[in-house]
């Protein structure tokens, strides 16, 4: 994604104006941190070319991406022809592979094949800077690729610092392109821009007047602190469909109420109330209830944070880096007793739904997926292992979207074809396939469920 800045530098008032040369020194190598990423997304129906910034993190050629920039649902089978480009490098692009996304921030691991190419630098290859607030930092910005992602520069006053849960660094203004990296007047490292910037604006609409906020989705405003990006480092995925990390199994947990915290005598503590559990999880296995509070985490108090919402990130986040089958331990009140301490051994997290299977029937007009927890858990039924065929697109003006008396539609559940029950994901594919080979088959007869109700759907085939 870019954006063309045709007058960046009549409004752009650098920080460095009367530097002149002596900053050029500092940009030039700099700039060359940052790259562009081109890709290609293919789906059932669909093929198109994707770009974005990315930044250089290794002399091997590894080059992190932020998590917003390739959809973490998109399966590995769907990401084709991963290219670099830098302003004044190959136009073709250097070939690249995706080698997949953390598991904690979602950032997205690309190595260059062969190693760094010329014009490329680390950012790890600069010292490391120490801001405060108030300090005026600067970034890169990648002009379009019409432009051949020609770099520039924007710069920002640091307002805020500090871990919301992660460690990251606030600006009055945009200070970089989204993936690319952030330094100080001497050409320090700061950290990695990797949000979106929102402008307020009033939206006219008659006496319906409010705020509305516009999103940039090129520059950022927000970066994570070197520390983030180290660790980030030591996380890069032996498998590019998702490593797995420990899972306990708790689901929407709430922070309590400060009046209950208070009757409890919790009022200077961070504690969370367990709203669901999925069964047959390492959760209910060692002993924790629905509707249970916990108080603790680890033998230690549950980290408090400047707000809730970072305090509850953070417990998820800590809870995410632990791997299957090590042990921890939650502080827990049940109902009106006393603390008690809970140890559970965690399991593999489930399948997510970039590592599902699926499979396209193009004669039918639709494609089926392996059922998810995430399924279960939209579903409120909780429950892990149910092994159903579940509907993940139809294609516009095709056999399934013409069905009568109604289409089916994506995340249906099929639960019969032509009065023959599906009992799994895999019979499902294997009476489809059949289907979509036999030209003499003129009708299919689903019956299939949607999150309220059963139905009965007639498929006309040509």
């Amino acid at each position: 994604m870019f954006r063309m800045i045709a007058v960046f530098w009549l409004f752009a008032v650098p920080i460095f104006a009367n530097a002149g040369a002596e900053f050029e020194k500092i940009f030039e190598p700099r700039s060359k941190c940052a790259v562009a990423v081109q890709y290609v997304v293919e789906l059932e129906e669909s093929r198109s070319k994707r770009q974005c910034v990315g930044m250089v993190a290794g002399d091997d050629g590894l080059v992190i991406v932020n998590s917003a920039e390739i959809p973490g649902i998109l399966r590995l089978e769907s990401l084709k022809d991963f290219k670099v480009r830098i302003f004044g490098g190959d136009p073709e692009g250097y070939p690249a592979d995706y080698l997949g996304a953390d598991r904690i921030t979602g950032t997205h691991f690309i190595k260059i094949r062969g190693g760094l190419k010329a014009g490329m630098r680390p950012f790890n290859s600069f010292p490391r800077a120490n801001c405060h607030m108030g300090d005026s930092l600067w970034g890169v910005v990648l002009d379009s690729e019409s432009a051949d992602f020609e770099p520039m520069m924007d710069e920002a006053t640091l307002i805020r610092r500090g871990k919301y849960p992660l460690y990251i660094g606030c600006f009055s203004s945009p200070v970089a392109s989204n993936s690319a990296p952030v330094f100080d007047k001497s050409g320090n490292f700061a950290g990695w821009a990797a949000s979106y910037d929102e402008n307020d604006y009033i939206l006219y609409a008659g006496d319906k007047s409010g705020e509305v906020k516009l999103l940039d989705p090129n520059r950022a405003s927000v970066m994570f602190m070197p520390e983030v990006v180290d660790e980030l480092l030591e996380r890069i995925p032996e498998n590019p469909a998702g490593d797995a990390s420990g899972w306990v199994g708790l689901i929407d947990l709430q922070i309590l109420k400060s009046d209950v915290a208070k009757y409890l005598g919790l009022e200077n503590k961070s504690a969370f109330v367990v709203s669901e559990i999925v069964k047959d999880s390492p959760a209910e296995k060692f002993g924790i209830k629905k509707g249970d509070i916990i108080t603790g985490y680890n033998g230690k108090p549950i980290e408090r944070l400047r707000n809730d919402l970072a305090t509850l990130s953070n417990f998820w986040i800590t809870l995410a880096k632990n791997k299957p089958g090590e042990k921890v331990s939650f502080e827990v009140i049940s109902g009106n007793s006393s603390p008690r301490e809970l140890e559970v051994v965690l399991d593999s997290s489930p399948k997510s739904f970039r590592q599902s299977k699926f499979k396209y029937f193009k004669r039918l007009g639709f494609s089926v997926r392996e059922f998810l927890v995430d399924d279960s858990i939209a579903r409120k039924t909780f429950r892990r292992g149910d092994d159903i065929a579940v509907v993940q697109f139809v294609k516009p003006n095709s056999p399934a979207s013409s069905a009568v008396p109604a289409a089916l539609k994506q995340d249906d559940l099929i639960k019969e074809i032509n009065s023959v029950p599906v009992r799994s994901y895999a019979e499902a594919v294997d009476i489809l396939d059949k289907l979509e080979s036999d030209k003499s088959a003129k009708e299919i007869v689903i019956l299939a469920e949607d999150f309220s109700e059963t139905k009965v759907i007639r498929v006309k085939l040509d």
